[in-house]
């Protein structure tokens, strides 16, 4: 019995070992994940929000805001900084699924609670916080819509 299971676990790894060694087998599936500059969020209608594949570090509010618009990534140039919705959105299907790389902390948002402070979400434990206080550094993650 304890052979059979060997034999089954080497078959197992022996056919998943090139998908996972050979960059010219992973390159497809990695590709069809990402779509118009980065990965999709969601689509409706032919329209839909896409991420970044990476963050752009830590920022105050407004240098975050400023990275996302300066922006220049696999041929885009139309990134923002995610509204609260739209970040709340994206740790929900992303980040709750293992996808995405995120940190473990707060993110900012585009929404202003006032002028001192911008919600951000915490990508830990998801809480979202409306005192982000602005002049703080948050981690940042670009998005753009198609």
């Amino acid at each position: 019995m304890q052979r059979k299971i060997q034999i089954h676990l080497f078959i197992f790894f022996w056919m998943t070992l090139p998908g996972c060694s050979s960059k010219s087998t992973t390159e497809p599936a990695v590709q069809a994940s990402l779509e118009r500059g980065g990965m999709v969020v969601y689509e409706s209608n032919g329209h839909g929000l896409i991420v970044a594949i990476a963050d752009l570090g830590k920022h105050n509010w407004e240098a975050a805001s400023t990275a996302c618009e300066e922006l220049e990534l696999n041929g885009f140039n139309d990134w923002r900084l995610p509204t609260r919705e739209e970040l709340d959105t994206v740790y929900t299907i992303l980040k709750l699924n293992g996808k995405g790389d995120f940190e473990n902390g707060s993110y900012w948002s585009s929404t202003e609670y006032n002028s001192f402070f911008a919600w951000r979400k915490n990508f830990k434990t998801g809480r979202v916080d409306r005192r982000g206080n602005k002049t703080k550094e948050q981690f940042v993650r670009a998005v753009r819509n198609y």
